[in-house]
Formats: structure tokens, sequence, C-alpha cells
């Protein structure tokens, strides 16, 4: 009876501390990750590629998530909007869920718009600690980390940190 109290007792510190770290190590990373992504015309666009001087809003996504489905629909509506900055949609899917959603959604009208897989590699992923989608970060012309944002992500929130 003693051990497994014991154990438990271990198990539960073990589990509040892994919340603890995974928290906290958002704080850690406001950064921009080094990344490689694979778009749907089977091109290669990494961090490196990314205009300087204006201001970026990545989003981690799956295009299976109903979460992500009405953000990029409320976000596709004002579009426009976001010309005068970096946008780019980065999933964990396969290519071909890629193309797909490259046809459901008019990404090709815009050039400051930019689709593409990690893959299983899970880089950003991991940089930011994401465990909810949408996810969504704002730097702005500067570089300077503006703010986060999850599951239900307001397209006014997002445009009000990028100026």
């Amino acid at each position: 009876m003693k051990s497994r109290i014991q154990n438990f007792t271990i198990f539960i510190s073990l589990f509040i501390a892994s919340i603890l770290m995974n928290e906290n190590s958002f704080s850690q990373s406001t950064t921009v990750p080094s990344f490689k992504l694979t778009q749907a015309n089977g091109t290669v666009y990494n961090s490196q590629s990314i205009a300087a001087g204006k201001p970026l809003l990545m989003v981690y996504f799956s295009p299976e998530c109903d979460h992500c489905i009405v953000f990029m629909k409320d976000f596709f509506k004002r579009a426009n909007e976001f010309k005068k900055s970096n946008v780019i949609f980065i999933t964990y899917l396969p290519l071909d869920r890629v193309v797909k959603f490259a046809t459901d959604f008019p990404v090709s009208k815009y050039p400051n718009i930019t689709l593409g897989t990690e893959g299983m590699k899970f880089i950003v992923r991991n940089h930011y600690g994401i465990q909810n989608m949408p996810y969504a970060v704002v730097y702005n012309k500067d570089g300077k980390f503006m703010g986060k944002f999850e599951r239900e992500i307001p397209v006014d929130g997002i445009l009000n940190k990028l100026k």
C-alpha cells in the first residue's frame, strides 16, 4: 500500500511538472523558429524566405479541424486586409491535404500568403508548444513578438496586433 502511494505521488509530481514546463515553454519561444515547409506545388519555403520589414502572421492549423475551417473562412473574407503582411499557414499533415486545402481556399490569389506542411518534424509545433489549433503568432515589422491566439481566433484581434 505504501508503495502505491509513493508511486502515485511521484506520478502526480511528474504530471504537474510537465504541465508547468509546457505552460512556461512558450515564454522562451517568442522568436520565429528555423523551419522548412513543402508547399502545394512541391517547392520548399523556409524561414529565411520570410520578407523582412513586414509584419508576420503564422497560423498552425489542420485542414480537418472545425475551428481551423471557421477561422480560414473568416480570414479569407478579409484577406485583402493582410496584404501588407507576410502570412504563413503551416500544417503537419501530408502534402495531398495541403493541395486540397489550396484548392478549397484562394491561397494562390495572394502572393503574401504561403501554405505548406512541415510534415512530421513538428519543428514549429514543438517550438511554440502548440496543443490547440488553430494557433497563431503575430510579429510586427521589426520582428518583435506581438501576441498569440488559440482555437477561436478573432480576425480583428490579429489585425490589431499587426498594426
